[in-house]
């Protein structure tokens, strides 16, 4: 939220991509509580559904042109064992495939950008992921069985990925300003 309210507070448009419309309208009130002429948007998508994800990103590519930046920070942790509509683990495809799949369905505004930049919400627990080598980067790693699952686990390794997919779209989109972080302990309720 602070990261949000700060940058509508330096006159960017924020757009809150989130499943929760209301706690996202709640975030937009507290902000134009505090300062009247910002600019705040809702673009509802579920990270749990590549389908919403594709649709949000369509909207947005009807109502903007370009995408200054984008920071991702959706995640879950501690999660049961649970499988998404799309049939990957739950915490795998929150914290790391949705986000990848949205900035690739985004690639267009992002690099129509005078000086765009990606943000990629990491954590230090990535030092602890089983991922080891890249032979260990695979569907039984990422997005497990059930009997191969362990919360932990799957969070560590989604953060892995995210730090790994900041470096390669650095290489790959080298115009646009990629940065991987932790966010240290924070208190947030959306």
């Amino acid at each position: 939220f602070q990261t949000a309210r700060s940058l509508a507070f330096h006159g960017c448009t924020v757009i809150f991509a989130c499943r929760n419309e209301e706690k996202a309208e709640a975030a937009i009130e507290a902000i134009r509580n505090e300062r009247e002429n910002t600019t705040c948007d809702i673009l509802q998508m579920d990270f749990s559904s590549l389908h919403t994800m594709r649709d949000a990103a369509e909207k947005f590519k009807q109502k903007y042109r370009t995408l200054d930046i984008l920071i991702l920070n959706a995640g879950v942790f501690a999660m049961p064992y649970t499988l998404t509509q799309d049939g990957y683990e739950t915490t795998f495809q929150v914290n790391h495939l949705a986000q990848f799949y949205l900035t690739l369905l985004l690639e267009h505004p992002i690099r129509s950008s005078k000086n765009p930049r990606v943000v990629i919400v990491s954590s230090e627990s990535h030092r602890f992921s089983s991922i080891q080598t890249p032979e260990d980067i695979h569907p039984l790693t990422l997005s497990p069985p059930a009997y191969k699952y362990w919360s932990m686990a799957s969070y560590n390794d989604s953060k892995l990925c995210n730090i790994l997919f900041a470096q390669e779209l650095a290489r790959r989109w080298p115009s646009v300003s990629v940065f991987s972080c932790h966010p240290e302990i924070s208190r947030y309720s959306w």
